[in-house]
């Protein structure tokens, strides 16, 4: 008898939510021509979340390590984040606090040639707001070391 009602028990495990989501972040740092901002995605399981963000500073030109000691044109920087949504008082409202990376690769450019440093690595620390909006769609506001700002929404499939 005890077996069948462990197994009952087992059978009934509720799956978590997974959300899809994507935004946007607006970066500490802007140098050049490269743009401040960028596009994120995130993936939420149960209250687990995960995003990444890039500007997508790029490069022109033909590549020369003569460069080396100029003054840099561009900043790339991608960042990835994970997360905990902690529930609180407010059913729809909750708090995650965000520890990720941001990889920076300085880009030195002229006309005709570029060169990128060696990408530096550091952590981003931060914190985000979730707000459901409705059963399915869920709105995201948050900010870090390293992306100042950022906002998103995320779809529960």
């Amino acid at each position: 008898m005890l077996f069948i009602i462990q197994g009952t028990s087992w059978g009934k495990m509720n799956t978590p939510s997974i959300s899809l989501g994507f935004g946007g972040s607006l970066y500490s740092k802007n140098l050049g021509d490269a743009s401040s901002l960028g596009p994120s995605m995130s993936l939420k399981i149960g209250n687990i979340y995960a995003d990444l963000s890039s500007n997508f500073a790029r490069n022109h030109g033909e590549r020369s390590a003569s460069l080396v000691g100029k003054y840099p044109t561009s900043l790339r920087q991608s960042l990835i984040n994970a997360g905990y949504a902690f529930p609180t008082l407010i059913r729809e409202l909750s708090l995650m606090p965000t520890i990720g990376l941001c990889r920076r690769t300085y880009i030195y450019q002229t006309e005709e040639t570029y060169y990128n440093e060696k990408p530096l690595l550091r952590f981003n620390f931060g914190a985000m707001v979730n707000w459901e909006l409705t059963d399915r769609i869920v709105s995201h506001v948050g900010m870090g070391f390293y992306d100042k700002f950022k906002i998103g929404i995320s779809f529960r499939l």
